[in-house]
């Protein structure tokens, strides 16, 4: 669709650093025990689990991928931290949270579609596919 905007949300806790485990290895990896929060694993993570960065500062890297791209001015890339957010204008996020859902959640145009990690070639592959009505 011509002169569309992606809204992309970014909800994490913006001083938390983010526990990405599993959702942040590669494809390749047999990650399948990790203890994501404390950064130990078993069963084929060879690089530890999570990262140090704060679920903020992946934001802003992603902002500045996504601006980089074929799709930048199509996006709106925001970060909404969940200790701050109004709840009720966030339904579709705060059943995601109740479910214990992993931090950061990505939504793309108010859908959950990413948890516990950020990649940015899967939420740029999922916004082609937005603007391609693929998910509809």
């Amino acid at each position: 669709m011509e002169n569309e905007v992606i809204l992309v949300e970014v909800f994490g806790v913006k001083e938390g650093v983010s526990c990405g485990g599993c959702s942040s290895k590669s494809e390749n990896s047999s990650c399948s025990n990790c203890n994501t929060c404390t950064k130990t694993c078993s069963g084929g993570c060879s690089s530890g689990c999570g990262n140090n960065k704060s679920m903020y500062d992946l934001y802003k890297d992603f902002k500045k991928y996504i601006e980089k791209t074929d799709v930048g001015q199509s996006v709106e890339v925001q970060f909404i931290d969940v200790k701050t957010m109004d709840a009720e204008q966030y339904e579709y996020v705060k059943k995601a949270t109740e479910k214990k859902y992993m931090l950061p959640v990505i939504a793309i145009n108010e859908y959950i579609r990413f948890y516990g990690g950020m990649k940015d070639k899967l939420i740029y592959d999922a916004i082609k596919k937005e603007l391609n009505n693929q998910y509809m």
